[in-house]
């Protein structure tokens, strides 16, 4: 029961009573549907790190003995703190603690609500990777993926932006960390295949608005995230006739 070198699967209701599961679900959506592509989706794993090591070898493992697999779906649920200049870095963890409640559109007095809430914020926190300063290791995991024959999928894009600066630089610098994410995917193009972002209105992100985490503001506009994707796309199309 003991996980592979480069593999390790969480305990659940399936592992390890079941540990081929993974393969059983595979071949089981395949004998539903000849026609469906199927791919693994997971979180944390857009760079060369542990965590996609280990997708990177079990999906490999599957390729070799024949499971059916299409594709890799990575979330890019993404996290960047931006200052002013005089002020040291945010510690996430104790950020964290001070930012426990999410603004809702839902009634202050429907409790059950504003837990719902709380908790996704506070999932949320786990789910993030940290914005890369240099996104060659969001490339370089790509395109490993894509040469043992595999679609990628960016899958559930958004941003969250903490930190001391003011609304237009938080924004500069997440336009910017869009568009690397984007270009990342294109340059891969069309193995790279998708490029989805997990909502488009910050009013109403899974997380609170107050953290700017889409390409629309509270009030329906364009945030400079949008441009800045739709520019990536403009160039990746030019290049490509």
């Amino acid at each position: 029961d003991n996980p592979k070198p480069g593999q390790v699967l969480k305990k659940n209701v399936w592992y390890p009573t079941v540990p081929d599961y993974i393969d059983r679900a595979f071949q089981a959506a395949r004998a539903a549907d000849q026609h469906a592509k199927l791919f693994y989706n997971d979180y944390n794993a857009e760079a060369v790190n542990a965590k996609s090591d280990a997708i990177y070898s079990m999906v490999k493992e599957m390729k070799d003995k024949g499971i059916p697999i299409d594709g890799v779906g990575l979330q890019a649920h993404f996290q960047m703190n931006v200052n002013n200049h005089e002020d040291k870095d945010v510690d996430t963890k104790a950020f964290s603690k001070q930012h426990r409640h999410v603004e809702t559109d839902q009634p202050q007095d429907d409790k059950s609500e504003r837990k719902d809430a709380r908790h996704l914020q506070l999932e949320g926190l786990k789910l993030r990777s940290q914005v890369p300063s240099n996104w060659s290791t969001i490339t370089e995991n790509i395109k490993r993926f894509i040469d043992l024959g595999l679609e990628v999928h960016i899958t559930e894009l958004d941003i969250k932006v903490t930190g001391s600066a003011d609304t237009q630089k938080k924004e500069a610098a997440e336009a910017d960390a869009y568009k690397n994410m984007a270009q990342a995917c294109l340059k891969f193009a069309p193995k790279c295949r998708s490029l989805e972002v997990w909502g488009f209105v910050d009013k109403y992100s899974w997380i609170s608005r107050e953290f700017l985490p889409d390409i629309y503001d509270t009030n329906y506009k364009p945030k400079p995230a949008f441009f800045s994707v739709a520019s990536a796309l403009n160039s990746s199309f030019l290049h490509h006739i």
